[in-house]
């Protein structure tokens, strides 16, 4: 097999070859090796007597299904599975049924199942392919489907170079007497004379005008293939075009994974690669899966809070030192107080939505996560201040705050000696940087959070950045 294919490409085809599983990578032949680097998603057709069987081995080799709610056609299932090695994913088109035609309905089923899997061939890397008589009849049906549409002749104008060279790589390997005969075996809702005049419309270069024709002529053959009817076809297609042009521009959605949503949490002291790490790990799940990033260290001010926000500013800039007489100091007590009740409220109200995002699919990343450790950092703090009856009133307020925050799925707590942070800090560039003496004091005071989590676990961080996100992706991808 080619060296350019991920680990995971090469330990599916040999499980489904050693398990004797009857599939095909049925289209697009001509990208196979990039689909196994991982940079080209996998149409497989599967029988389907053997699809609990194939579920058993995608499953045990770390794949998961997902979907989206607005874009689904029947008999197809999405899977994506990891490749620890790279960290990229492989995306499974799993087909049980030829559902096909033009992007935006694939309104057409085509019963060439059987002919398929019946006529395979095997690729250098094992993987079985149609044979070229098969992938021909393939090609020339779905490209004929589509020319004859507005959305898919678009398509075609556009990518014409692309569907010449795969008509070329697949025909010159044809023998055309082998294509008829499987087309009176296999498919007889088009003549072999019909299918001669699609062959020949495209080898010799006809009028774009005139394969439309042959396109619509070939739709008029197959209609009793449709799924929807002349209306629904209509209405679901340009539905399709307007969703698809919209999410791209503003919502932006992705696909959900079937086992749900997750809160997944980055805690560590400071210098320890959070906000790198949470980057780049909203970066990765964001290209296939709904994903949100949440920073809980420091919430957004809400419009409830921004006038006690002003407030504290004001107060911060006149300043309490520690001379100050007992009536300031019982005013500093209440000030401090009030500044901590606001962001354990804002860190609650910004954690519902975490749990609501959660609740509805989404993939959460949390930087920081409130810790159950009193005074500590990302914890209750108003409980340290001996004060008045209010200070003590907003204590409890801050202290129910944070107990009915939603328990994340999983906590990494990223680690490193202390020395490495003070090194790493010196080269950041940030303003109002600690101190060396200020973030070994952090680390002296935050050395042992407790956290509240479905799952905990300690990530040394003083590695190669490649090294610790190869560890963090294998471990998140499981939990999710």
């Amino acid at each position: 097999m080619n060296n350019s294919a991920l680990r995971l490409s090469k330990h599916i085809i040999a499980a489904l070859n050693s398990n004797s599983i009857s599939y095909c990578y049925w289209k697009n032949n001509h990208d196979l090796m990039k689909s196994l680097a991982g940079e080209d998603d996998w149409d497989l057709l599967i029988n389907k007597d053997h699809y609990s069987s194939f579920m058993r081995i995608i499953h045990s080799l770390g794949f998961k299904e997902a979907y989206n709610p607005k874009i689904y056609f029947p008999f197809i299932s999405h899977f994506y599975g990891l490749d620890v090695e790279t960290g990229k994913f492989l995306h499974l088109h799993v087909h049980l049924k030829i559902i096909t035609g033009e992007s935006h309905t694939k309104n057409y089923h085509l019963p060439l199942e059987k002919m398929i899997l019946d006529n395979t061939i095997n690729h250098p890397s094992g993987c079985k392919l149609p044979q070229p008589e098969v992938e021909l009849i393939i090609f020339v049906l779905r490209y004929y489907i589509k020319i004859s549409c507005i959305p898919g002749a678009i398509l075609i104008w556009k990518r014409n170079r692309a569907f010449h060279e795969e008509f070329s790589a697949i025909y010159r390997n044809v023998d055309l007497n082998k294509t008829h005969i499987l087309l009176n075996s296999y498919f007889q809702y088009i003549s072999v004379r019909f299918f001669s005049e699609m062959i020949d419309g495209y080898v010799r270069k006809r009028t774009f005008r005139k394969r439309v024709l042959i396109g619509l002529k070939l739709r008029w053959k197959l209609s009793s293939l449709c799924r929807l009817g002349v209306v629904g076809s209509f209405v679901a297609r340009y539905y399709q075009i307007v969703y698809r042009i919209i999410n791209k521009l503003t919502f932006k959605e992705k696909k959900f994974l079937v086992t749900g949503g997750s809160i997944i949490a980055i805690t560590g002291l400071d210098a320890t690669g959070k906000s790198t790490i949470t980057s780049e790990l909203q970066r990765w799940l964001n290209a296939h899966f709904n994903t949100r990033f949440l920073h809980v260290g420091r919430p957004k001010a809400r419009l409830e809070t921004l006038l006690f926000r002003a407030v504290l500013r004001l107060k911060k800039a006149k300043g309490v030192n520690s001379e100050s007489s007992t009536t300031e100091l019982k005013k500093q007590g209440i000030v401090f107080a009030i500044r901590y009740l606001i962001l354990a409220y804002e860190r609650f109200q910004l954690l519902k939505i975490a749990n609501r995002l959660r609740a509805n699919g989404y993939i959460v990343i949390c930087d920081r996560y409130p810790s159950l450790n009193l005074g500590k950092m990302d914890s209750p703090r108003i409980g340290k201040v001996n004060n008045n009856t209010l200070v003590k009133f907003m204590g409890r307020m801050e202290d129910k705050l944070y107990k009915t925050m939603p328990v994340p799925d999983a906590i990494y707590n990223l680690k490193i000696p202390v020395d490495v942070a003070i090194k790493r800090n010196q080269s950041r560039v940030k303003d109002d940087k600690e101190t060396d003496e200020q973030l070994r004091c952090r680390y002296d005071e935050n050395s042992d959070l407790c956290y509240n989590a479905l799952s905990f676990e300690v990530i040394d961080t003083s590695r190669e950045f490649q090294v610790v996100m190869k560890e963090l992706k294998e471990k998140i991808w499981v939990k999710l």
